[in-house]
């Protein structure tokens, strides 16, 4: 065989392992970084819960020889992610309350924890939850004793705490989105100056005086790149959150289809999400 023709044979051989790589990564599932929490549960827990607790359950239902019909019930809360312990506490109290009453059967999940997805204009959480079996029959009556931390089946509960972003005096934040508009209609897209074109309009129209001190890349959850970024102007103390208002608009120059925004104002919100100013 010549020399090309093994380089030629080679060359296939590495495409062929690029290819089943690539597919082998295609096929993997995300997997969630849940952390168990038992050691810092046991101390909330009483000595039944503990035990109940240890029952594992495999499955979303039970059937038992006698006929009785278990059901997963899910608790969950969201805090910050130093307070992970006071939820943990809350979780524990029902599952005290339930295990006392004998209503445990199993368990799918034990108190874990979850850190969530950094989202714009919010504090960082995690989600602490647990997930029991209990009796059918009595299903629809705990998730009305404990609405505010019984969830449905992938929720992420209700917030046990303010989890609005904590700003000092005269900082304040904007979310700024780089549309797939921008990425659809460019070869080779700069997503960072499309973001500094965004943040270099916020500076131009907000106060003179007023700077960056952080640029946030948050979690995808539209058609958009999110980010958040934090202002800093010592007059700006009441001023929380701003927003600009614009358009989209377009036109065509050498044969090329160009689109820009058309600033038509800006807003100013407190803590409270309550309007202060707005600017036309």
């Amino acid at each position: 065989m010549s020399d090309d023709s093994q380089d030629i044979l080679k060359n296939i051989e590495e495409l062929k392992a690029a290819l089943e790589a690539s597919n082998k990564a295609r096929d993997v599932t995300p997997v969630l970084q849940v952390k168990d929490l038992t050691e810092i549960s046991d101390k909330y827990l009483t000595s039944s819960a503990k035990y109940d607790l240890s029952q594992k359950a495999y499955n979303l239902s039970v059937k038992t020889d006698d006929g009785q019909f278990f059901r997963a019930v899910y608790f969950a809360t969201r805090v910050r992610p130093e307070n992970e312990e006071r939820a943990v506490q809350e979780i524990a109290k029902v599952i005290n309350d339930l295990s006392q009453r004998g209503l445990i059967h199993s368990c799918l999940a034990p108190i874990s924890s979850l850190e969530l997805a950094r989202m714009t204009l919010q504090a960082p959480q995690k989600v602490v939850f647990c997930f029991v079996l209990i009796p059918d029959s009595y299903y629809e009556d705990i998730k009305i004793q404990y609405k505010k931390i019984s969830i449905e089946e992938g929720g992420v509960g209700e917030a046990l705490e303010d989890l609005s972003p904590r700003l000092g005096d005269g900082e304040f934040l904007a979310a700024i989105r780089v549309t797939t508009n921008y990425l659809t209609l460019e070869s080779k897209p700069d997503t960072q100056k499309l973001l500094q074109d965004q943040i270099d309009q916020y500076l131009a129209i907000l106060p003179k005086g007023t700077v960056v001190k952080e640029v946030t890349q948050c979690a995808v959850t539209d058609l958009s790149l999110p980010y958040e970024v934090k202002f800093y102007n010592p007059l700006m103390q009441k001023v929380k959150y701003v927003e600009t208002e614009y358009i989209r608009d377009g036109a065509v120059i050498d044969n090329e289809f160009k689109q820009f925004n058309v600033f038509t104002g800006v807003r100013y919100f407190d803590k409270e999400r309550n309007e202060l100013y707005k600017r036309n």
